[in-house]
């Protein structure tokens, strides 16, 4: 639970203020990529569920990561076009 709620506060902050610095707001973190963070953050809501589904804390996380960075299966999708891109120019 302790790790649940500190990733809701930075989720959170990340929330409150993207929006108002836009896209340079990422290099405010070590690995400066939207699309780092975004593999993390929905790593971390995927790892949760089990425990947390269904608990106001874990579905206000769940929510604001999925309005920040997508769904797990718009990543997947993402990662699948990112390797029929790679077999494209392997063959």
């Amino acid at each position: 639970m302790i790790a649940l709620a500190d990733k809701l506060s930075n989720i959170r902050d990340i929330d409150r203020e993207y929006p108002k610095v836009g896209e340079e707001f990422w290099n405010r973190f070590r690995m400066k990529s939207k699309a780092a963070m975004g593999w993390y953050y929905i790593g971390v809501k995927d790892a949760l569920q089990e425990d947390f589904a269904g608990i106001p804390a874990y579905e206000e996380y769940k929510m604001l990561v999925e309005k920040i960075f997508g769904s797990t299966s718009d990543w997947q999708r993402r990662e699948q076009n990112e390797e029929d891109k790679d077999h494209m120019f392997c063959e």
